[in-house]
């Protein structure tokens, strides 16, 4: 484990609030990440590609969610006529099938979840999440993995984070400032 890179994988997240009145508003949004090792990684893949297979999907094809319009285009330009809308199809309706298999081989793999969540989600511009918000958390997740990694029992000498956010993203506009310039105050 000691020269092995550790991978974290960020995405945002959007939450039902599951007692009403306990928050304003009907959702809670925030940031999610896990942290794996290589050996970790393997296994989760291994599981979605296998859960993808016995829903009779591709294991190139995404399946996420929120199955919106944007994923049904990649369906369109991967899978030709009626194959992509079965395939689309297929995939809304075995996604929490996969979710569960991804879940159960990330605590196989002994992966973390890490966590930052924003509320209340009702009462932000455009039912988005402010972008000081978000860098908030993004920050905090980032010093949790940071912490998690450098742990003595877990010592891994290097991570690699993947980010899913679009480039204009006011999140993403941060971290370019601040990689780029070296300005610790984005």
């Amino acid at each position: 484990m000691a020269n092995e890179t550790a991978f974290a994988f960020l995405d945002d997240i959007e939450l039902p609030v599951t007692k009403p009145g306990s928050i304003p508003g009907k959702r809670v949004s925030g940031l999610a990440c896990y942290v794996v090792s290589p050996g970790g990684l393997k296994t989760v893949v291994q599981a979605v590609e296998q859960a993808k297979k016995a829903a009779g999907l591709c294991v190139s094809d995404p399946v996420k969610h929120s199955m919106d319009k944007q994923i049904e285009s990649i369906y369109r330009s991967s899978h030709i006529g009626k194959r992509a809308e079965t395939h689309f199809d297929l995939a809304k309706a075995s996604v929490r099938d996969v979710a569960v298999e991804a879940l159960k081989a990330l605590v196989d793999a002994d992966a973390k979840i890490i966590a930052g969540v924003l509320w209340p989600w009702a009462s932000t511009p455009a039912k988005k999440p402010q972008p000081a918000l978000l860098r908030w958390a993004f920050e905090d997740i980032m010093q949790r993995v940071a912490l998690h990694v450098r742990a003595p029992k877990r010592a891994y000498p290097s991570l690699i984070v993947t980010v899913d956010r679009p480039m204009s993203d006011a999140l993403f506009q941060s971290y370019q400032r601040g990689y780029r310039a070296a300005d610790s105050s984005s």
